[in-house]
């Protein structure tokens, strides 16, 4: 999978109105990204509220003719607006001439012929991105729902069941939810077991829904601790590492 470009990487600025041509008239297209964090010059992330159909999405998107006809295989719409709704982000801030998004052989998304990493997630009508020009990233969000009280040990051990925080359950479970999936998504590759191989250290969800905690991931290469950043967007948690 290679990543070379002569294209140096720059993220740009935060728009509201973006404009697009479609024949011979301009098209005034309203951005939809309700969040955004710079992390770093080459690291960012943003969050896309779903507020456009697949067409007008499809329209405005400069993609490949191969990403264009995965896309079009999807017979869900709501799951068409998901997919495409991350790649809206994905141009909004690399500005390219044409977006190559592919995925490797075990389903990780990359840009062809660009240096930067990417990770993608979705949940309902809200999707998100982040960049690294550095190297790996994952994120996950998720809204956030009762029901995962029920499996919660499908994916946490007992010792990491033993450190919840009682005052704050529900999100609590979403940060180590999030967190593992991030993780998983980081490393992309499916040796890695989501309940044993990542394990999240203990930590206080602080009232203030944002904040960060440590995890463990180990994998066949290699056994190493990562900071996860978390933050509760309303109904929403996202999660992301790099």
């Amino acid at each position: 999978m290679g990543r070379k470009s002569n294209e140096k990487f720059h993220i740009h600025p935060n728009r509201i109105i973006v404009y697009f041509w479609r024949r011979n008239s301009s098209v005034i297209f309203i951005v939809p990204l309700i969040h955004t964090i710079r992390i770093a010059d080459t690291t960012v992330l943003g969050i896309w509220q779903v507020t456009e159909s697949a067409a007008d999405m499809l329209t405005s998107l400069r993609i490949s003719s191969i990403d264009r006809a995965l896309i079009n295989t999807y017979k869900n719409e709501t799951r068409k607006k998901q997919v495409l709704a991350c790649r809206m982000i994905l141009s909004h801030f690399l500005n390219p001439r044409e977006l190559q998004l592919e995925y490797d052989e075990f389903g990780k998304p990359f840009l062809k012929n660009r240096n930067e990493f990417i990770s993608l997630s979705h949940s309902g009508m809200v999707s998100a991105a982040i960049i690294n020009g550095q190297g790996p990233a994952g994120i996950d969000i998720e809204i956030i729902r009762d029901r995962i009280g029920r499996v919660s040990d499908r994916f946490l051990t007992k010792a990491e069941l033993a450190g919840i925080d009682p005052e704050h359950r529900l999100e609590w479970l979403y940060v180590c939810w999030c967190g593992k999936e991030a993780l998983y998504k980081l490393y992309g590759k499916p040796e890695v077991d989501l309940k044993n191989d990542i394990l999240i250290h203990s930590f206080d969800y602080f009232c203030t829904g944002k904040g960060s905690c440590w995890a463990t991931l180990t994998t066949p290469e290699y056994t190493r601790e990562f900071e996860l950043y978390y933050e509760k967007l309303g109904e929403y948690m996202f999660v992301y590492t790099y």
